[in-house]
């Protein structure tokens, strides 16, 4: 049974919808399947519910993982090593057209053998992603470093950070009609420690939780630009922890096939009426992972 945002069940009740919503608010919130986490929105402490529907996915994605891992053992490692450069294109590709951004064959030629050139830091990042060497951030200063290097090149001067770490200027983000549908932590106080909230939970290798950290990071927006690139690398050093370098290699080019369910995502959880339960965002991200699990394994298939 799909789940409902308490938003739906807001609008599905023709009487006492408020006492209603509240009642079921409070029962999924105390609920021992309930998932706690040390961040809100509005005031409301962010969870999820451990729902049939998550255990399932993240138990197709585990099982799943170990039957890619079989297969692309057995790859001999020049092809392997072709497949892995051909999706790290593909993601720097994927995680800046996410964002509106284009790379033209020349950049990415550039990019690739020029230490100088623009991209070349994100490329050299994902390629280390690649072979298991890149490493989390665990500090606020961390971020910072890996934030200067992975956009290096590609900010503008008004988007250049001006806080101790991060932006210390407010920040929001408006859609077609001017209506504000997000604005990040402020003043750099909350975002520093909503960053070394989100950074506590790199070392989980939860896959819900690793999702729901994805959802922390970009919810506090710690820069003026980049945030989408630098929390997708994120998501993708921590999935390819957890799953594999290949897989994680997939993610930015399936979200780009989904971004309207991606970018959904975060609107839902972010609505008032939905009380930061993240349970669909955890829900839509898993279903976004499991789809580029699949690609993945056609992509292996036609290399056998």
């Amino acid at each position: 049974m799909k789940y409902r945002t308490l938003q739906q069940e807001f609008h599905a009740t023709s009487s006492s919808s408020k006492t209603r919503t509240e009642e079921l608010y409070q029962q999924r919130l105390n609920s021992e399947d309930a998932v706690h986490y040390p961040f809100a929105l509005h005031n409301d402490p962010l969870f999820y519910i451990l729902t049939p529907e998550i255990r399932e996915l993240t138990t197709e994605l585990n099982t799943r993982n170990t039957e890619f891992l079989n297969r692309w053992n057995n790859l001999p490692h020049k092809t392997a090593e072709k497949i892995l450069q051909k999706l790290v294109i593909n993601e720097v590709i994927a995680t800046n057209e996410i964002e509106g951004i284009t790379i033209s064959d020349d950049e990415i030629s550039a990019a690739l053998h020029n230490p100088h050139a623009r991209f070349s830091e994100m490329f050299r990042c994902y390629l280390e992603l690649s072979h298991s060497t890149a490493e989390l951030p665990a500090t606020p200063s961390d971020l910072r470093e890996l934030f200067d290097t992975l956009m290096v090149g590609q900010l503008n001067p008004d988007q250049e950070l001006d806080g101790e770490f991060f932006r210390k200027e407010p920040v929001r983000i408006v859609d077609g009609n001017h209506k504000t549908v997000h604005s990040g932590f402020y003043p750099e106080s909350k975002i520093i420690d909503g960053i070394q909230k989100t950074l506590d939970l790199f070392s989980e290798e939860d896959l819900a939780t690793i999702m729901i950290s994805h959802f922390m990071f970009e919810t506090v927006h710690p820069f003026y630009d980049g945030n989408g690139r630098v929390g997708r690398y994120l998501l993708s050093v921590q999935l390819g922890k957890v799953l594999s370098p290949a897989v994680a290699l997939i993610l930015s080019a399936e979200i780009n096939r989904n971004v309207g369910k991606y970018y959904k995502a975060f609107q839902t959880v972010e609505h008032p009426l939905n009380r930061s339960d993240s349970t669909p965002f955890v829900i839509a991200m898993l279903e976004i992972l499991r789809a580029g699990q699949q690609e993945l394994s056609h992509l292996i298939e036609k290399h056998r």
